[in-house]
């Protein structure tokens, strides 16, 4: 796994893509360091292609010795000219991709004597490159998702203490350190045996199917067709707050509703019901929610319009001013007048259900346009109703422009699951085909969050799931809403069969 000695990491690699191709669900991790001629952090993370980069490496630790990083060529870390990474490993981070500093490697000088001396090595990467603090942190503010354990030489010894260590510093802070370990595929491997055999101080929920290579094959396959949940958010102040949103670990996707007003020459206006007032300024106080939702991987979009507002778009010029306001307020660009602070949302939800159907597919191309010439990706996403094709909708997803589209298979008699299994089947097929990434199936989380469309959770898992998780397109279930959902545990039932 290490860079100076490949193999072990290019058949893992091989084993995943090869797997992609009948399975259409995982992910891909690389290691990222040892290579000037490597592309850089930022653009790494910007491919897409990764939901994990491991650093590589910090090849000298523990007895006693003063901890160094090495990142070859890309960066010195004596002079603090690694301190310049932290912007990469921010812009990784919100992204939604996982940035782990991997210890060890096939070269170095590292080791523990004892349960001390864990404790120590613990104490510094707690303090150096995690969720503490310290005067010289060799990578700048950024606060890394975890450690990656490729331990290849020396004493197999008190690498279990060292993994209870780090996770005990992430829990006392109420943070979650990832760990991820790269033992070789004889098993039991013989120095990060003893660390993986911890269990829960070595369990990551997402680092799971990574954590032993000799099962990567068996773990993969038992996630395929996997998918994720999607919620809307924002409507009702008894629902949990967004950052307990996400620490549920429940969603992927979390969207904001809504931006009901803007367009026709309207000033817009952000609706998150009695959260906070927009107009006094007291939603920027959700910067460091939707910050902390990025830190954990989720992705926060922002969802414009709804089925009650004053909302539309009267020209290409109309779209252009609409995309050009949503990008310097909610995405990449500035000003002086952000709803929600300083954070950087991770894209746009189009959920049109009123007025003209004219030029959405106009403001999805110049939001693309706008993250592409910023150097950033702005998500699209569409919530349809399930009749065929959406009236409003419809234009905007077939510029095959939009990452996901969750359809509303609720308060639509004639598609939602209730009107039979045929014509249930004969609306998701026809989603199927919009040129788009994912499709979700959009689901209320209980009885009174729709009029009709509800379906029980055990339903939901034994019926319904098996019929379309064998779709290249399946994504997942939206849930309107975590207000909903809070009161009936409907993703908690769910989850781990969506």
């Amino acid at each position: 796994m290490a860079s100076r000695a490949l193999t072990p990491f290019q058949l893992i690699t091989f084993l995943f893509l090869a797997l992609l191709g009948t399975c259409h669900a995982g992910s891909i991790a690389i290691y990222w360091g040892q290579n000037d001629g490597e592309a850089s952090l930022a653009e790494t993370c910007a491919s897409g292609n990764y939901e994990f980069v491991i650093l590589a490496f910090l090849p000298k630790f523990g007895k006693g010795q003063t901890p160094q990083l090495d990142l070859a060529s890309h960066c010195d870390p004596s002079s603090g000219g690694c301190r310049s990474q932290s912007k990469d490993i921010s812009s990784c981070q919100s992204r939604g991709v996982k940035v782990l500093l991997s210890i060890g490697g096939a070269d170095g000088n590292y080791g523990l004597t004892s349960p001390g001396d864990a404790s120590q090595v613990a104490m510094y990467l707690w303090n150096n490159f995690l969720g503490g603090t310290s005067s010289s942190r060799p990578l700048g503010a950024a606060v890394l998702d975890g450690i990656d354990f490729d331990i290849e030489l020396g004493g197999a010894k008190f690498w279990n203490n060292l993994a209870t260590d780090l996770k005990k510093l992430g829990k006392n802070s109420g943070k979650t350190v990832l760990l991820s370990a790269a033992p070789q595929c004889p098993f039991p491997d013989e120095w990060d045996g003893g660390a993986i055999s911890t269990g829960p101080a070595m369990k990551s929920q997402v680092l799971t199917p990574f954590l032993l290579v000799g099962s990567l094959v068996v773990a993969f396959l038992a996630t395929c067709q996997a998918g994720s949940i999607a919620v809307y958010w924002g409507q009702n102040d008894g629902e949990a707050s967004l950052a307990e949103t996400c620490a549920s670990g429940n969603y992927e996707f979390v969207i904001l509703a809504f931006l009901p007003k803007f367009g026709k020459g309207q000033t817009p206006e952000l609706n998150l019901a009695s959260h906070c007032d927009p107009s006094s300024g007291g939603c920027r106080s959700q910067s460091k929610d939707i910050q902390s939702c990025q830190r954990s991987g989720v992705k926060v979009l922002l969802s414009i319009g709804g089925g009650d507002g004053s909302y539309g778009l009267s020209s290409l010029g109309d779209a252009s001013q609409v995309a050009m306001y949503l990008w310097n307020n909610y995405l990449g660009g500035t000003s002086s007048s952000r709803p929600l602070g300083d954070a950087v949302l991770d894209g746009i939800d189009f959920d049109i259900e009123l007025g003209s159907a004219k030029f959405w597919n106009n403001l999805a191309t110049d939001l693309k346009k706008l993250g592409k010439n910023g150097g950033t990706t702005v998500l699209l996403s569409a919530a349809p109703q399930c009749p065929f094709p959406d009236e409003w909708d419809g234009g905007a997803i077939n510029t095959g422009l939009f990452d996901f589209v969750w359809v509303q298979f609720y308060n639509n008699e004639e598609c939602q699951f209730s009107a039979g299994r045929s014509a249930f089947l004969n609306a998701w097929k026809k989603w199927e085909s919009v040129p788009a990434g994912k499709i979700f199936l959009g689901l209320p989380a209980s009885k009174d969050a729709a009029g009709t469309g509800f379906v029980p959770a055990r339903e939901l898992t034994s019926r319904v799931l098996p019929l379309i998780k064998g779709s290249s397109k399946y994504g997942g279930v939206m849930l309107w809403s975590k207000f909903y959902d809070d009161r009936t545990g409907y993703s908690d039932a769910i989850k781990s069969q969506v």
